[in-house]
C-alpha cells in the first residue's frame, strides 16, 4: 500500500482521462450492492462506460484479492468519477490525479454504530494509529449522508473535513418514495413466502455479533418458535440476518416463520414487512422511510457500547420499544398501540434529505 500500489497507479495515470468513466467498487462483496444500483442506472443513461469491481476483500485469498485490487487500480487510473461504499485503505494509498473525484455512499444511512476513527477507544476495530497509518477515507471528495444532523459523525469517523460531507440524501432510498415498487415488494415476498394476504409480516432483521465478517455470529436472543406461539395465528414472522452470517441456526417446522429467500432484497423485505423488529442495525433508518412500527430486541446493550459504542445515547435513539426477551417482544405487539409519533421525529432528524430525489443530486454534483 505504501509502494506497490501507489507505483502501480502512478504509471497507469499516464493515460488521457476518459471523460464519461465510472468505476464502482464493492469491497467486500462479490456483486453489485444496492447502494449503486439508482447510481450504476442513471450515469448509463447519460453516456457513461460503468464499470463494475468486486474486491471481495473479506472471502478471498491473497493471491487473488490482490490481482483484482491491481485491475481495480488500473481501470480507476483514467476514470474522473470512482463510486465506493465502505472504507478502502487500498483506494486512500493511491496518489489520485486532480481530475478524479471519489464519491462515497456509504452502506448505512443516519449515525447510529461508532465506525472508522470513532472506533478506536472500544474492541470494535483497529487502533487509532493503525488507521491513521492506513486512512482508509483519506482520498474521499463527496460523502453522501442522509440528513445535515449526521454530518459531524462522518467527518469524525473518516477522519475528513465536514465540507467534503454532504446531505445530499442516500441514493437507494429512493425506491421508499415509489408505490409501484413498494407494492410490488410486497407481493414478491408474499409469493415466494407463500404468506397469506391476511397474516402481517413481521421481520426480525438484527446486526451481527462480533469483530468482523470473519467471526460474525447470529445474536441469540430472539426465540421464532416462541414468538410464533405467542403472536398467534396473525401473524408470519420473516428472519434476514446480516450478510455476514454464513450459517443461521434452524427454524421451527411450522408454518409461521421462514428465512428470506437470497433473491429477495432487504430492501425488498422492508417494504413488505408490516412492522420490524431489530437491534443496532442501521435498516432502522430506511425503515422509518416507510412510517411503519419498529421495536428493538437489546438485551446486550451494556456490551455492544463497550465493544462498539454509539453516537447517540441508545435509549434516547431508539424510535420504538426497547425490550429485553422474546416475550416481552410479543406482549409489546400484541398490545397494539403503535405510536408513530417517535418515527417521525427520527426520519425527520436522521432521514431529512432522503425525498425521492438523492440519485439526482448526486449525479449533478459530479
Amino acid at each position: 500500500m505504501k509502494i506497490f500500489y501507489p507505483l502501480i497507479y502512478i504509471i497507469q495515470s499516464s493515460r488521457k482521462i476518459s471523460p464519461k468513466k465510472a468505476v464502482f467498487v464493492e469491497i467486500r462483496g462479490q456483486d453489485m450492492s444496492n447502494n449503486f444500483t439508482l447510481l450504476w442506472d442513471a450515469l448509463v443513461k447519460r453516456g457513461y462506460d460503468c464499470r463494475l469491481h468486486c474486491l471481495g476483500l473479506s472471502s478471498l485469498g491473497f493471491l487473488e484479492g490482490n490481482r483484482r485490487c491491481v485491475r481495480f487500480i488500473r481501470d480507476i487510473a483514467d476514470a474522473p468519477a470512482v463510486f465506493i461504499n465502505d472504507g478502502s485503505n487500498i483506494l486512500s494509498s493511491l496518489p489520485l490525479r486532480s481530475e478524479t473525484r471519489v464519491v462515497q455512499t456509504w452502506h448505512a444511512c443516519g449515525a447510529f454504530k461508532r465506525f472508522g476513527l470513532a472506533t478506536a477507544e472500544h474492541g470494535f476495530g483497529g487502533s487509532r494509529r493503525e488507521q491513521i497509518l492506513f486512512h482508509s477515507y483519506k482520498n474521499c471528495h463527496i460523502v453522501t449522508v442522509s440528513s445535515p444532523e449526521v454530518v459531524w459523525a462522518y467527518a469524525e469517523s473518516m477522519g475528513i473535513p465536514k465540507e467534503r460531507v454532504l446531505p445530499t440524501g442516500v441514493s437507494r432510498t429512493d425506491i421508499f418514495f415509489d408505490k409501484d415498487l413498494i407494492d410490488a415488494a410486497s407481493h414478491k415476498v408474499r409469493g415466494k413466502m407463500n404468506i397469506p394476504s391476511d397474516k402481517k409480516i413481521l421481520l426480525y432483521a438484527p446486526t451481527f455479533r462480533g469483530e468482523n465478517s470473519r467471526n460474525a455470529r447470529p445474536p441469540e436472543f430472539f426465540d421464532p418458535a416462541e414468538a410464533a406461539n405467542l403472536l398467534g395465528s396473525d401473524y408470519f414472522i420473516i428472519i434476514k440476518h446480516h450478510p455476514f452470517i454464513a450459517s443461521p441456526p434452524a427454524l421451527p417446522d411450522n408454518n409461521m416463520t421462514g428465512y428470506v429467500p437470497d433473491d429477495v432484497t432487504i430492501d425488498e423485505v422492508l417494504m413488505a414487512a408490516d412492522l420490524c423488529v431489530t437491534d443496532y442495525s442501521s435498516l432502522a433508518f430506511e425503515y422509518s422511510l416507510l412510517r411503519r412500527p419498529i421495536f428493538f430486541l437489546a438485551p446486550d446493550i451494556d456490551d455492544y457500547i463497550d465493544e462498539r459504542g454509539f453516537y447517540y445515547p441508545f435509549a434516547e435513539f431508539a424510535p420504538g420499544p426497547i425490550v429485553s426477551t422474546t416475550a416481552e417482544l410479543a406482549r409489546a405487539i400484541l398490545a397494539g398501540e403503535f405510536d408513530l409519533s417517535p418515527v417521525d421525529a427520527f426520519r425527520g432528524k436522521f432521514m431529512s434529505a432522503c425525498d425521492g430525489g438523492a440519485t439526482e443530486r448526486i449525479i449533478n454534483l459530479i
